[in-house]
């Protein structure tokens, strides 16, 4: 079974029913030995990790676009990082019936991120950076990828180009011996039906919610199950536009966020006077529902956070053609601390608050904005931007 590390849905050959992709807490993927390579392999675990890092520095965001990936066995000699292979090479799921040895892997989950963000640097200058008062790290994939081995006398082989890595001591032989059949798959196939009326659930292959056209409800995975969510649709579209989808959150955080329209003004410093009206008007933080680059997220971002779209909004799904939610409610309540930053006009003032902030917790509703399409660009009329083509393209390859 060949997919993308971001697939989430695969048609079954046997019943012809789509069905949804879920897992406890990451996907393990093997890379194919060459078909010359012995019988007896022997796979290395490594950590990869795609997504956006965001850093407050002196008086400035930065950001990057991350894809990494480096070694999370005990076994030193072997290379720290798999190159380009991760992104050139097909993948398949490690399954209990795959054949072959596994070495164990030795660095925990919850170590992954703080690595990255620890080993990434953020700009190529020389000179020491400004001091960065928050970082986070957002939209992340992680998944764990088995690099293929076999060993010849003392020597390890790269079983995918079947040369030479390294030597190994009377330590790293006893390490190899360590290695053990596939573990059970933490995979979770879900039926793509709607759990409210049965139809078939319509979305893309790297989608987090699911939608039913027939009884006009979207489903999000659970652990166990799909789970309702609540979603809008902006009017002004039609059947040549395209719905891009958001977050909007409401949330509380002492000293900072802002309760009401009046103190976004005052946050963001906009050229209007305020409004006694607008002390009592909510507020809700905006966050993009698909993956584009960490400069268009912001920027997004910020415009949808600033606009505040107002209107009748409806229940029903759009006619015209549905972007799919790429980036989850879980990484959006992530977004929100760098969201107020680059909002935020005296970051000097602000930067310093971010680490120490506490979230509360936070209520999300998807919303369907309508775009329309142009040449380079998506064109949001009522908010008053746009958003390039080519960066939300990119977006479905992070």
């Amino acid at each position: 079974m060949v997919l993308d590390e971001t697939d989430r849905l695969l048609l079954c050959d046997h019943c012809r029913v789509k069905l949804y992709l879920s897992s406890d807490r990451f996907f393990s993927y093997l890379m194919q030995p060459s078909i010359y390579a012995p019988q007896e392999v022997v796979y290395a675990p490594y950590w990869r990790v795609k997504g956006m890092l965001f850093g407050c520095e002196g008086h400035e965001i930065v950001h990057k676009v991350v894809d990494a990936s480096f070694l999370a066995g005990a076994l030193k000699d072997l290379p720290i990082s798999l190159g380009y292979r991760s992104q050139a090479l097909h993948l398949r799921f490690v399954l209990a019936v795959t054949p072959g040895r596994f070495l164990p892997t030795t660095l925990p989950l919850d170590r992954v991120s703080e690595v990255v963000q620890r080993g990434v640097p953020m700009t190529n200058s020389e000179t020491p950076p400004p001091v960065r008062f928050y970082q986070t790290f957002l939209g992340e994939t992680v998944s764990t990828i088995h690099a293929p081995f076999y060993l010849q006398g003392n020597t390890l082989y790269d079983a995918i180009l079947e040369r030479p890595v390294c030597r190994l001591n009377v330590d790293g032989l006893a390490m190899l011996k360590t290695a053990v059949p596939a573990p059970e798959d933490r995979l979770r196939f879900l039926a793509t039906l709607c759990p409210y009326c049965g139809w078939d659930l319509q979305g893309d292959k790297d989608t987090h919610v699911l939608l039913c056209a027939n009884c006009h409800s979207a489903w999000q995975a659970a652990e166990t199950a799909l789970e309702r969510i609540v979603f809008e649709v902006y009017p002004g579209g039609d059947s040549e536009c395209i719905f891009l989808p958001f977050w909007r959150i409401k949330v509380t955080m002492e000293g900072l966020s802002p309760r009401s329209y009046a103190d976004l003004v005052r946050l963001a410093n906009l050229p209007k006077a305020i409004k006694s009206a607008w002390e009592e008007q909510d507020c809700f933080l905006w966050s993009p529902a698909f993956k584009i680059r960490p400069r268009a997220f912001l920027q997004a971002a910020r415009a949808m956070t600033l606009a505040q779209p107002q209107g009748a909004r409806g229940d029903t799904l759009p006619k015209g053609q549905v972007y799919p939610v790429t980036f989850p409610s879980s990484e959006a309540v992530e977004a929100i601390k760098i969201i107020l930053a680059h909002i935020a006009v005296a970051k000097r003032g602000v930067f310093p608050l971010l680490s120490e902030l506490r979230v509360g917790s936070p209520e999300y509703v998807l919303a369907y904005v309508p775009f329309t399409v142009h040449a380079n660009e998506l064109v949001q009329g009522q908010c008053h931007f746009s958003i390039d083509r080519s960066t939300v393209q990119f977006g479905r390859k992070l």
